[in-house]
């Protein structure tokens, strides 16, 4: 109840403009529940606990989580629920202390983000200075009232969804994952076409969005990766594309067994190799290799694998494919996570 009475504190402290808006939730048998203590929330009533609690949340975390965003958590209700609330990954009813949500926010996560805000200080740091709209008491008491959301067996094809990842930001995120870089790993040098700096490009399948510049002497191949990615090509009025196209998840294996393959082979690349070495075999080193590989799945999908997960690829993929010598295993590996789900949304 103390903590209800500081969120109350907070909400009666909102601007004039919420006048009309009655009571919790909960406490008002259906009735609107208040704004959130926030100018751009102001006059809003929230129309469910969820609702309410979406709108203490909004004002700190729409900036990463909005409409625009591959996590598009706080687009609308209908976003925050099927996508946040009705996700066991991120909410267990009534056990917060097993909520990702709640360990993010308070600074403990297990992932490869500790907090949310990812900078700064964490949520909880800054409701404490009062610079939020809800405290963590609240935050908790709600995810232990709360109820388990059933899904639908009919959902909305045109609902907001988690997206997967822009042409640019599978390029940006594969290099600087994977321990490559763009002007070392791919430009081969710079020079003069008709007058304009170009650059030639080298490595294994090059991505290169046709509208960059300097431009690419001789365009090909590289480019006609980028579009079928989903990337723009805005000179010639080709709009952006994030469908999961046959071109788009070919061009994806293609590029990331390409690419994995040169992070293996790059030498010294301790971004890859932070646990084991690439000449270690199972045989030898079993211990070092199941290490880099949770690693990897930390660094690639932001999460820590389960013991049963780590086991799945070990013997499935580094251990299957290592007759073929460990650069196979471990770009077998490495693309594997590329592929992943969580990795196309991340």
């Amino acid at each position: 109840m103390r903590a209800r009475a500081r969120a109350w504190a907070l909400l009666l402290a909102a601007p004039a403009a919420t006048a009309g808006c009655e009571g919790h939730i909960g406490d008002r048998g259906g009735q609107p529940a208040p704004p959130a203590a926030s100018p751009a929330n102001a006059g809003v009533c929230a129309q469910s606990d969820n609702d309410e609690i979406r709108l203490l949340l909004e004002p700190t975390c729409a900036g990463c989580h909005g409409p625009s965003s591959n996590k598009p958590f706080f687009a609308s209700l209908d976003a925050f629920e099927s996508l946040l609330v009705a996700d066991p990954t991120y909410l267990v009813p009534g056990k917060p202390d097993e909520s990702l949500l709640v360990r993010v926010l308070e600074g403990k996560g297990p992932g490869l983000y500790k907090q949310m805000p990812p900078s700064g200080p964490p949520f909880v740091a800054l409701a404490e200075d009062g610079k939020t709209g809800i405290d963590m008491a609240r935050v908790r008491d709600w995810v232990t009232e709360l109820q388990p959301i059933p899904l639908d067996p009919n959902p909305d094809p045109r609902a907001v969804s988690t997206r997967r990842l822009m042409a640019e930001e599978v390029v940006v995120t594969l290099l600087a994952q994977l321990g490559l870089d763009l002007a070392g790993d791919f430009i081969a040098g710079t020079g003069s076409f008709f007058e304009s700096p170009t650059v030639s490009l080298k490595g294994e399948l090059p991505v290169y969005s046709p509208d960059a510049a300097p431009p690419v002497h001789d365009p090909g191949k590289e480019q006609d990766r980028f579009l079928a990615l989903g990337g723009p090509d805005w000179m010639n009025q080709r709009p952006r594309t994030q469908d999961f196209s046959a071109g788009f998840l070919q061009t994806l294996t293609q590029v990331s067994q390409a690419w994995c393959q040169m992070a293996v082979q790059k030498a010294d690349n301790s971004a890859f190799f932070a646990k084991a070495s690439r000449s270690d075999t199972s045989a030898s080193a079993a211990q070092a290799i199941r290490d880099n590989i949770a690693y990897l799945h930390l660094r690639m999908l932001g999460e820590p694998a389960s013991d049963e997960e780590l086991d799945r690829i070990y013997d499935g993929l580094f251990v299957h494919y290592e007759p073929e010598g460990t650069d196979a295993a471990w770009t077998a590996v490495c693309a594997a996570f590329v592929r992943h789900p969580r990795w196309l949304s991340f």
